[in-house]
């Protein structure tokens, strides 16, 4: 009786689908937008038999997390890897999580990583006359008699009046001085931008 009831344990303990555990992605792991990326599981006690469907979740309360994609789904267990392409237009987080949905109805989690999303180019700023700053000087340099700032004609039309300014090889040792230099610079910077 007793080999019958060791016989039978076993014969049950193999039609119990065997946990899993997610090894890739884990902490170490970043995912960039448009490559692919693998996702790699393992089992803790036992043989993985079954099907599977994986989802990208994400959420920084990781009993709330919530889903993003549907990775793949009805794969084999036994297989314990799956291949997927990170959408382009994934959004950057350091609170992505990967849960794999046993059909036994388990469900099981990996550890947190980061996504990086592609990122929007930043059209480059319109200077004009009436904002336009210069960086805050943080050493003083003594000018030569030999420097001269650069021939700068600003029409009045273009500026409204606010910068217009016109230096004919003024010396920067002159009576332009440093506010006249950074004036100048100033002048050339929007001129070019115009």
């Amino acid at each position: 009786m007793l080999v019958a009831c060791a016989w039978l344990l076993g014969i049950c303990a193999s039609v119990v689908a065997a946990k899993l555990q997610v090894t890739l992605p884990n902490a170490h792991t970043e995912w960039r937008a448009g490559t692919v990326e693998t996702i790699r599981w393992k089992a803790v006690d036992g043989n993985l038999s079954g099907r599977v469907s994986i989802e990208l979740m994400e959420g920084s309360d990781p009993s709330n997390l919530g889903s993003v994609a549907t990775i793949v789904e009805n794969v084999a267990a036994a297989g314990q890897q799956a291949f997927w392409t990170v959408p382009r237009n994934l959004k950057s987080s350091k609170n992505y999580a990967i849960k794999i949905v046993h059909e036994s109805g388990e469900d099981y989690y990996g550890q947190f990583f980061r996504g990086t999303g592609v990122r929007a180019s930043v059209p480059p700023m319109a200077l004009s006359a009436e904002r336009a700053e210069m960086p805050k000087q943080r050493t003083a340099v003594e000018p030569t008699s030999a420097s001269v700032l650069p021939k700068v004609s600003t029409p009045q039309s273009r500026t409204s009046g606010t910068m217009a300014m016109r230096r004919e090889g003024a010396s920067a040792s002159g009576a332009a001085g440093p506010a006249g230099v950074a004036a100048a610079a100033v002048a050339v910077c929007i001129a070019a931008a115009l």
